[in-house]
């Protein structure tokens, strides 16, 4: 007898997978859409959970919860997903480099919110959703005469499904 599941139940890695793969194909246009005259460059870096490799402009993704939740009589599954997302940008003066992150993350969040729905479940049940995200920007650093900003990003997506 086959299995089959009441509900599409999102997978996290697939989701953190699609993501990436959203994100490599939309942000550079995304930039461009923006920023044309700016000619600011992809991602050097984009990884999933710590990065090993420090090239900039870096993205780093990761799960960080997931909850799900079913009404009692099983007609709708409600789903809460969580993802942390930092991006870390470089640039010759502090001045500049924030300004260099606030259009990166413009770019990224509308990335993000154009895409949504390829990162959720393939479902013809698919009856809503609604994202958050918010970010904050940190203490910039410096390595020589260049200096990294970071932002840190919280993506929250909830979504239900008959």
């Amino acid at each position: 007898m086959d299995f089959v599941p009441q509900f599409s139940e999102a997978g996290e890695s697939q989701i953190i997978d699609k993501l990436l793969a959203l994100v490599h194909r939309d942000m550079k246009p995304a930039l461009d859409y923006f920023y044309a005259a700016d000619a600011l460059p992809d991602f050097a870096a984009m990884v999933r959970g710590a990065p090993d490799v420090f090239a900039y402009p870096l993205l780093n993704l990761a799960l960080e919860g997931m909850s799900s939740r079913e009404t009692e009589n099983g007609e709708w599954l409600s789903q809460d997903l969580t993802v942390g997302a930092g991006l870390i940008v470089e640039d010759t003066a502090v001045a500049d480099v924030h300004k260099k992150a606030e259009k990166y993350v413009r770019a990224f969040k509308a990335v993000v919110r154009k895409g949504v729905l390829e990162l959720l479940p393939e479902s013809s049940a698919l009856v809503d959703y609604t994202i958050d995200i918010d970010h904050r920007y940190l203490r910039h650093g410096s390595k020589g005469t260049a200096y990294q900003q970071p932002v840190e990003f919280e993506i929250k997506i909830r979504f239900g499904e008959k």
